[in-house]
C-alpha cells in the first residue's frame, strides 16, 4: 500500500496544481477581458447613440496588440441597406492599419433604408477619425505577472495505480481477475496467478473462474508482456484468494 499512497500523493500534487494554475489563467483572462472591455466601449461611446445593429469586437492581433473589428449585422435578411465590416489594428512597427469591407450588395431604394445608409456613412466616418493609435496603446497585462505556479513532471497515474495494485496482489498471493488471454477464449473470464515479475513482462499461470478451487486443473505457467497483461485484466483491480 506504500507504493499506492506514494502515487496518490504524487497525483494530489500534480492536480492540486493543475487547479491552481487554472485559478491563475482565470485571473489573467479576467483582466485581459477587463482591459479589452474598456477599449470596446470607449469606441461605442465615440460612436454615440446609433440606430445600427453594431457588433464591436476587440481581440489581441498577432503580434501586433489589440485588433478592434466593428460591423452593423451579418444576417442577409435584415433591413440594412448595407452590410459592412471595419477593423483596425497597429503593426509591429507602430502604424494604425484599417480595413474595411462588404458582403451584400447596396439596397437602397426606400427612405428608410437611404437613411439606414447614412447612418453608416456617419459612424464610418467617426471610426476613420479616431485617434486609434492612442485607443490601442494599452497596456496588457503580462501572462507571466498571473502564472505563477510551475506543474510537476506529468505522470500516468492511473496506470501506475493498476501497476501498484497489481504487484500488491501478486505479493500477497492474490489472483487477479481479467479475460483470457492463451490458455482461453477473449470472452471467458478466469483469474491470473502472478508467479514473478521483471521491468518488462509477467510470469502467470492463467486459471478459468471455475477451477479456481483446484489448482491441479490451473493452465502452465507462461510470459506474458506488461503492456500485455495491463490489457487483459478487469480494471480497477478484481482479486480472489487462492
Amino acid at each position: 500500500m506504500a507504493r499506492r499512497d506514494d502515487i496518490l500523493r504524487r497525483k494530489q500534487a500534480y492536480d492540486d496544481a493543475v487547479n491552481k494554475q487554472k485559478e491563475e489563467e482565470s485571473r489573467y483572462r479576467k483582466a485581459e477581458w477587463n482591459v479589452m472591455k474598456g477599449v470596446e466601449e470607449l469606441v461605442l461611446q465615440k460612436i454615440g447613440k446609433t440606430s445600427l445593429n453594431l457588433d464591436v469586437s476587440v481581440d489581441r492581433a498577432w503580434g501586433t496588440g489589440l485588433e478592434v473589428r466593428i460591423n452593423n449585422g451579418t444576417n442577409p435578411h435584415d433591413d440594412q441597406a448595407l452590410n459592412w465590416n471595419w477593423q483596425v489594428k497597429m503593426t509591429k512597427d507602430g502604424d494604425v492599419k484599417k480595413d474595411s469591407g462588404s458582403w451584400s450588395g447596396l439596397s437602397a431604394i426606400t427612405s428608410e433604408q437611404i437613411a439606414n445608409l447614412k447612418e453608416s456613412v456617419r459612424v464610418i466616418e467617426i471610426l476613420n477619425n479616431l485617434d486609434w493609435k492612442n485607443l490601442l496603446t494599452v497596456e496588457l497585462p503580462n501572462y507571466s505577472d498571473y502564472i505563477k505556479t510551475e506543474l510537476p513532471e506529468q505522470e500516468n497515474f492511473d496506470q501506475q495505480l493498476v501497476e501498484a495494485d497489481v504487484e500488491d496482489a501478486a505479493e500477497q498471493g492474490l489472483l487477479i481477475k481479467g479475460h483470457g488471454y492463451k490458455m482461453y477464449a477473449p470472452r471467458a473470464t478466469v483469474f491470473y496467478n502472478v508467479l514473478n515479475m521483471t521491468d518488462k513482462s509477467f510470469r502467470v499461470q492463467e486459471v478459468h473462474e471455475d477451477d479456481l478451487s483446484d489448482e491441479s486443473r490451473w493452465g502452465s505457467p507462461y510470459t506474458i508482456r506488461k503492456d500485455k497483461f495491463f490489457e487483459v485484466i478487469d480494471k480497477p483491480i478484481k482479486t480472489a484468494e487462492v
